[in-house]
């Protein structure tokens, strides 16, 4: 257990704090200047995260999962539950937009317990959010490299235009 922050260094704090938990944590530790030191560097993780792309529907793809067009919803992997990750190891990946011309494209992030995923409705999986980025004046759109990266206490998304340079970024919390 770390305490932190400028409480954390009352002594009858510190004292009270191991008599309640004393039986129930190994390792109470007191950090006073967190901002002169990383205290996360590395961890394992506990869900496995993606993203619902649209492909096209194939032979030997569930007839009832096809939708207009002969398109088929799916879950892409991007970092697996299990895996150690190093603060700001960033999972990249390519897409290609439904249309070059298209001028905004949203991703939904999605996370579950499970190792592999096949479909964004299964059972455990939840979304964890939207990131709706602007491409109106991005130019002709060949392919987006879509990075995802874990800080600290939060990851990030970045989602580039390859062709024309263009980022979007924007982080989102992690919840313990």
């Amino acid at each position: 257990m770390f305490l932190v922050g400028g409480f954390s260094e009352s002594k009858y704090l510190q004292q009270r704090i191991r008599q309640e938990f004393q039986n129930q944590v190994n390792n109470i530790s007191v950090q006073i200047n967190l901002n002169s030191k990383c205290v996360i560097s590395s961890r394992v993780l506990k869900h496995t995260y993606g993203i619902k792309v649209r492909n096209y529907w194939m032979e030997g793809d569930p007839i009832e999962r096809k939708i207009q067009g002969g398109r088929i919803d799916r879950f892409h992997c991007i970092a697996k539950r299990g895996i150690q990750v190093n603060v700001n190891d960033e999972f990249r990946t390519f897409f290609t937009p439904l249309s070059p011309m298209q001028t905004r494209v949203c991703f939904k992030i999605y996370y579950t317990k499970e190792y592999s995923a096949k479909y964004c409705d299964e059972p455990g999986m939840k979304l964890l959010g939207k990131l709706i980025i602007d491409l109106s004046e991005s130019g002709h759109l060949d392919r987006l490299l879509f990075g995802f990266s874990f800080g600290q206490m939060e990851f990030a998304v970045t989602v580039k235009n390859e062709a024309s340079g263009q980022s979007c970024r924007t982080k989102f919390e992690i919840k313990i």
